[in-house]
This record gives structure tokens, sequence and C-alpha cells, in this order.
């Protein structure tokens, strides 16, 4: 859609209000973004709407939080402002053990993997044709074996 044609100015002015009040939803924004950085008058019809809204902000002062509200931040974004502290996650949140977790997986899956092929192929063999011939089979595990002393 083209925005700067003059017949869509006017939804031009709503689309650019709505993204410097921060009101329209997440692909409304990323989309409009994307054409703003292609399209000069939709840029500026953006810039106008931001300018007009900072002076609303500049009218209003400036209020430090409180503490409480900061550490609530940093607790939802999961951040340590005294460095990388993983003290307070649960062993589950952790990446070592997940790492451990995938890498032993791997390796009884290889194992299980190894054994199921091993155990299921039947052997066959055939000592000398000139003789009494002996067919030797090994079933899986799951059946009964023949009796050997026969």
């Amino acid at each position: 859609m083209n925005l700067s044609r003059s017949d869509r100015r006017a939804r031009l002015d709503r689309l650019a209000a709505e993204f410097a009040l921060g009101t329209s939803p997440p692909r409304v924004r990323r989309r409009l973004a994307a054409i703003a950085r292609r399209d000069r008058t939709v840029a500026a019809a953006l810039s106008a709407w931001e300018r007009r809204i900072a002076i609303l902000a500049e009218a209003v002062p400036a209020v430090t939080p409180p503490p409480r509200v900061w550490r609530a931040i940093v607790t939802r974004l999961g951040l340590d402002p005294q460095g990388a502290s993983t003290a307070s996650l649960g062993w589950w949140q952790r990446l070592g053990f997940w790492r451990a977790f995938a890498t032993a997986s791997f390796v009884a899956a290889v194992f299980w993997l190894f054994g199921t092929f091993r155990s299921t192929r039947s052997h066959i063999f055939l000592i000398n044709p000139f003789q009494t011939i002996r067919l030797t089979l090994l079933s899986p595990p799951h059946t009964t074996r023949p009796n050997a002393s026969q």
C-alpha cells in the first residue's frame, strides 16, 4: 500500500499518530517502520507526530521511580545488577543442567539404538557344506532360544 498518495493522507496521519503514541499493534509498527525507511513522506509523518508528542513530554516533570519499582523491573527482565549470579535460579532454569541433560539423553539414545539393532539381527553360520550343516540363529531377547544341547 502506498501511504504517500494524496488520497491516503488521513490514513497516514492516523497511523503515524498511533505509532507515536505507541498504541498501534506490533505488526503494524514493524510494517510502518519498514515503509518509513523507504518512503520519505511516511518518515516525515512519523517524525512530525513524534515531535508533537515530545512537546507533551517536556511539559511533565521527570519522576524518579522508587527502588522497589526498579527491583521489580530487574526481576521481571531476569537481569542482575551485581553480576551474573545464578544462585536465585532454580535447577530447571540453569543452562548447565540442560546441557548435561541433552548430552546424557543423546548418549542414552545412541546406546539404545545400537543395542536394538544389534539384538534384532539373526546370524546364520554354515560350517562345511560336505559335513552336517549346523545353523545357529540368535534370536531377539523377547523370543525363547532353542535348547543348545539338541
